[in-house]
């Protein structure tokens, strides 16, 4: 989903596919539109919001830790339920191309 010119929350919905390995990791496709520092808050189900921030590069690029902090974005204990996953960007500069939940912590793109 193409959301450059959108300074809007996202919210997607989403079922767990695994209800053993429950926790799912968070990896974007994003960038700054600009070069300055923009990033997201993420959350499951209006839980608690974690930080994806300090995207700081124009060109897109997967991250899966938060920038500032070096801290995975994951959600544990996830029910084999509907979920909405809420992407909430932090000012007008943060640009989206795509996301993707998986319980693949080793996972490299």
């Amino acid at each position: 989903n193409d959301t450059s010119s959108v300074f809007n929350p996202m919210t997607y919905a989403f079922t767990p596919r695994d209800a053993v390995n429950n926790t799912y990791y968070l990896w974007v496709r994003a960038r700054s539109r600009n070069g300055l520092a923009t990033g997201a808050t993420v959350s499951v189900d209006n839980g608690n919001a974690l930080t994806l921030g300090c995207i700081t590069d124009t060109a897109w690029n997967w991250y899966r830790y938060d920038a500032c902090s070096q801290q995975a974005v994951k959600f544990m204990s996830l029910s084999l339920q509907s979920h909405n996953i809420n992407i909430t960007p932090a000012n007008a500069k943060f640009e989206l191309d795509r996301f993707m939940l998986t319980t693949n912590p080793n996972l490299i793109l």
